[in-house]
């Protein structure tokens, strides 16, 4: 419970499945690079929300360390940087799908802020990333199919 994960659909896939030998070797190579810039795309937008100024919560002061929360419904603000360093993405090889993760150790810390608590408004910032990231990522996808289409036609 609490990990987020994500995926996405694959445009040209059939293309892939009905493709065999060399072609269906390139396709794969290609759509394993294209789903590692993927995940890492995701995870990097997810970092760069945390991480980005504009937080318009209250201002707080910790000992020397005075800190600027997000208003509910921003992505959070980095505090120790835990959060940020736990967001990553995997390639799994042979299911042929990446997983963009965060939380990790503090699963269940990301999960609270991305959809909130009784106690607490949700900061999303993972799901946000995703959606901010379709586009690029559904494109990176379909050219990647294209491409390996366009290299093996010149065989």
């Amino acid at each position: 419970g609490g990990v987020m994960n994500l995926s996405f659909k694959i445009e040209g896939l059939e293309r892939l499945k009905a493709a065999t030998g060399d072609l269906k070797d390139a396709m794969e190579r290609e759509v394993i690079i294209a789903l590692d810039a993927s995940g890492r795309h995701v995870a990097n937008e997810a970092k760069r929300s945390i991480l980005s100024g504009g937080k318009t919560g209250r201002i707080y002061q910790r000992r020397t360390v005075t800190h600027r929360a997000s208003a509910p419904g921003e992505p959070p603000a980095s505090d120790t940087g835990r959060l940020v360093n736990s967001i990553t993405h995997y390639l799994m090889k042979s299911g042929m799908y990446v997983s963009v993760v965060a939380g990790r150790g503090l699963a269940k810390y990301a999960a609270m802020l991305e959809f909130g608590t009784r106690n607490m408004e949700a900061r999303p910032f993972f799901f946000p990333a995703a959606e901010r990231s379709r586009t690029w990522v559904q494109d990176r996808l379909s050219d990647s199919v294209n491409r390996a289409i366009k290299r093996a036609a010149k065989r």
